[in-house]
């Protein structure tokens, strides 16, 4: 019986060999901690900032004031302010080993700031170029 597998044609754009990509740095490029500072800023102002401020305020007016507020005020002031505290510690987490990466981003980013490497590539048709690329 014929086999239904049919070999792959070869268009010889297949960059199997990475052997004249020395020069492509791009890859090795350090992450730039960009995601880690939004999601830490905006953990530390939306949650941990306010959570705090109404947790303290709640369980300052509960404790002065404890024939007013009932055990329960008590326990939700407690825990809002667990909750912002947790908020705080995330985001300050968050923010610095954002800063740490986007740090280490820049200084990867300083020493490849203007480059001229050589390149090679193919066409559509599949034609060798030789030229000279130039990073910013």
């Amino acid at each position: 019986m014929a086999s239904l597998e049919t070999e792959r044609p070869d268009y010889g754009d297949d960059d199997d060999d990475d052997d004249d990509d020395d020069d492509d740095d791009d890859d090795d490029a350090p992450s730039n901690g960009l995601a880690f500072l939004i999601t830490g800023g905006a953990i530390t102002a939306a949650v941990g900032l306010p959570l705090t401020i109404v947790g303290t305020r709640w369980y300052i007016r509960a404790r002065n004031n404890p024939s007013f507020f009932s055990d329960i005020d008590q326990t939700m002031a407690t825990v809002t302010l667990g909750f912002g505290v947790a908020g705080l510690v995330a985001g300050a987490a968050l923010l610095t080993v954002g800063g740490i990466k986007r740090s280490r981003y820049n200084a990867w980013k300083y020493q490849r700031a203007v480059r001229l490497a050589p390149a090679t590539g193919r066409t559509a048709r599949g034609t060798q170029t030789i030229g000279v690329r130039v990073r910013f």
